[in-house]
Order: structure tokens, then C-alpha cells, then sequence
């Protein structure tokens, strides 16, 4: 998944946690420097993720997680 990151200079990363935490033990941050953001959805973040993933690549990882809460 990185190298088809890096190819394509894909700018907008959107997965679940599951399918990101790989990125973190085999990724290089050369790799993942087009991204400009990553959403988390489908499952709940969790925060170590996010810090990881900011730590590591510099990228913002953003939960899409849950529905909005509806106004009254």
C-alpha cells in the first residue's frame, strides 16, 4: 500500500483503523510524504493510532467515526 501511495502521490488516505496500523510497521515516511491527511472510520480510533501515525509520518489521521449528533 505504500509504494501505490508513493507512486501515485495520493493525497487523501481513508481507512479503517485495522487496515492503517500496518502502514506504521512497514511504511517509510518517504513514503506517505504526499499525503496530506488520513480519516479513520468504520471502527473506533484509537488515540494511539492517531499519535503514531502523526509521530511517525507527519500525517493527520482524522476519526470519521459515528454519526453526527442531530440538532434539535
Amino acid at each position: 500500500m505504500a509504494e501505490v501511495i508513493a507512486g501515485q502521490c495520493v493525497t487523501v488516505l481513508v481507512g479503517a483503523p485495522t487496515f492503517l496500523r500496518p502502514l506504521l510497521k512497514k511504511a517509510e515516511r518517504h513514503e506517505l510524504r504526499s499525503l496530506r491527511f488520513a480519516v479513520s472510520g468504520a471502527e473506533k480510533m484509537p488515540v494511539e493510532l492517531h499519535d503514531a501515525m502523526m509521530e511517525r509520518f507527519g500525517v493527520e489521521l482524522l476519526q470519521g467515526y459515528g454519526l453526527p449528533r442531530r440538532r434539535p
